[in-house]
């Protein structure tokens, strides 16, 4: 009975000892220049076979890793960090041993480094803030073709009826402002100005329906400002623009600046050539105590309209946040409309 339960004994404790965990493998990272600890290098154990990843861990704030449950055999240790040269070394894993050193491993900065990122931002179509809401006209194919009338109707909550007349959210006594100043476009007069003024040369539209302190609003429903373009760049450029439809309509805008550090030099000169043909059909019957008449009315025409602005202006910027400047401008337009 002794020797029964020797044999036992012997056969569990060698089971206990063959069942044991693997390896833990561990090291170092650091700047093979400055010898800097490098923090968040992945440092990855793969099969050199077939390179499918056996276990992997990130470096910790002093540059340092550890792998756990490695098994015995031959492995490929990968090191990679961003702006280094990936690292590969062959290592080795005994049996019986439960720690593997695997050393400093020393990265080098690669030598294609980029010199520096730029990052480019391009505004969309809408920019909503607390006071205003922003247009981009410029980003719109369809709005920036047409007048500063037709810019007006692609954008909510501004309504032009048939006699021009602008309201912004259902109420009238809007105000024009351009480039942030009073207009004075006014009354009956609005609708007609701004079919002078090519969409091509505007920038962008705010609506601004809770006019702040800044503004002399005192009966107005909201102000429309108009932001017209001013070339930004140094130098001496300019831009051609034309466009034209099946109305037929044809416009061109032309305009040229020259900039430098303190003085900004602008114009700009537009036409439109405006040529259609417009026909209606009315239908009307009226009842009367005694009799029924009806109307039936047919109206056939043709409109033409020639219209032609031209602008500039000079900007002197005394600091970044002051500039004083002058500008004007005019507007040509002829119109007329025959039936048929």
């Amino acid at each position: 009975m002794k020797r029964i339960y020797l044999f036992i004994l012997i056969s569990t404790i060698s089971f206990t000892g063959f069942a044991q965990t693997g390896a833990k493998v561990g090291g170092k990272v650091v700047d093979s220049g400055t010898q800097a600890a490098i923090e968040f290098a992945a440092v990855t154990l793969t099969n050199p076979t077939d390179s499918s990843i056996i276990n992997g861990a990130i470096t910790d704030q002093e540059g340092k890793f550890m792998l756990g449950d490695v098994q015995p055999g031959n492995y490929l240790l990968n090191c990679s960090f961003l702006g280094y040269t990936d690292l590969y070394t062959s290592l080795s894993v005994p049996e019986n041993t439960p720690f593997v050193a695997a050393g400093m491993l020393s990265l080098q900065q690669d030598a294609t480094l980029l010199d520096h990122v730029e990052v480019k931002g391009e505004k969309s179509y809408f920019q909503g803030s607390i006071d205003k809401k922003v247009y981009n006209i410029e980003k719109d194919i369809v709005a920036s073709n047409g007048s500063a009338a037709e810019a007006l109707e692609t954008i909510p909550s501004v309504v032009i009826d048939m006699d021009g007349n602008i309201s912004l959210r259902g109420s009238n006594g809007v105000r024009i402002f351009i480039d942030g100043k009073p207009s004075g476009i006014v009354g009956s007069n609005m609708a007609a100005i701004l079919e002078q003024i090519p969409a091509s040369s505007i920038e962008s539209i705010e609506v601004i329906t809770n006019p702040s302190a800044r503004y002399d609003a005192e009966g107005s429903a909201g102000i429309i400002n108009i932001v017209m373009k001013k070339n930004k760049k140094v130098g001496l450029n300019g831009a051609v623009s034309v466009a034209a439809s099946t109305a037929p309509r044809y416009e061109g805008n032309v305009s040229l600046n020259y900039r430098d550090k303190k003085v900004n030099v602008y114009s700009s000169y537009g036409y439109v050539h405006d040529d259609r043909d417009f026909n209606g059909y009315s239908y009307r019957k009226t009842f009367e105590p005694d009799t029924t008449s009806y109307l039936n009315s047919v109206s056939e025409g043709k409109s033409l309209s020639n219209m032609q602005m031209g602008r500039a202006g000079i900007d002197y910027y005394i600091n970044d946040k002051n500039t004083i400047g002058i500008n004007g401008g005019f507007h040509l337009a002829t119109s007329t409309s025959t039936m048929k």
